[in-house]
């Protein structure tokens, strides 16, 4: 009898998140992920007792993949905090396309959204770091920061489209026009309220 496979809980999440990369979240299953491992999914269950936990594991990592996106200093032009993070979501879209697709569709932000939840702490940070926005509310950040997630969404999905070249010099220039035109919005509109 061959020795039974074993394998850490690393090791299998590192098999899915490859699954999960090649062919998206809809593949994952633990058929796919043990033949991922060259093995049978009897040692799959050994690790996780459910797919559902390693589907969570999944999009838990797929979240920090996007998060590091998010946060990379070296995307943009360095000047404004809030647009590197609309470049970043449009990199990870471009770089990661199926783990985009996993973390767009599994629902976190925009069921903080529905639920009028402010932004996250490390987007109001980013937020207030640019002077235009400084002194706004959180409730005004909150909508400019659903308004531009689902500008930069809509046009990452673009990019999950067969572009010829490289889109990022014209994505660049369509997010700081949405943005500074729904910065511009809310500061016409918190004017019309103060008078």
């Amino acid at each position: 009898m061959p020795p039974k496979a074993t394998f850490s809980r690393q090791q299998v999440l590192d098999a899915a998140m490859a699954v999960v990369r090649s062919r998206g979240l809809s593949a994952l299953s633990a058929r796919s992920v043990a033949q991922q491992l060259g093995c049978s999914t009897q040692p799959l269950y050994r690790v996780y007792g459910s797919i559902e936990q390693l589907r969570t594991d999944v999009l838990e990592e797929a979240n920090r993949v996007a998060m590091s996106f998010l946060l990379d200093e070296s995307i943009g032009d360095g000047e404004l905090p809030f647009l590197q993070m609309g470049l970043g979501n449009l990199r990870f879209a471009q770089q990661e396309p199926q783990l985009f697709q996993a973390v767009a569709l599994s629902g976190p932000v925009l069921g903080a959204l529905r639920r009028g939840e402010p932004p996250p702490g490390f987007a109001l940070e980013r937020m207030r770091g640019e002077p235009l926005l400084a002194n706004m509310s959180d409730e005004q950040l909150g909508r400019i920061h659903a308004l531009m997630w689902f500008f930069s969404q809509g046009l990452a999905t673009l990019f999950l489209s067969d572009l010829d070249g490289d889109p990022m010099p014209m994505a660049e220039e369509l997010v700081k026009q949405a943005g500074q035109a729904v910065i511009a919005f809310e500061v016409n509109e918190r004017m019309g309220r103060e008078s």
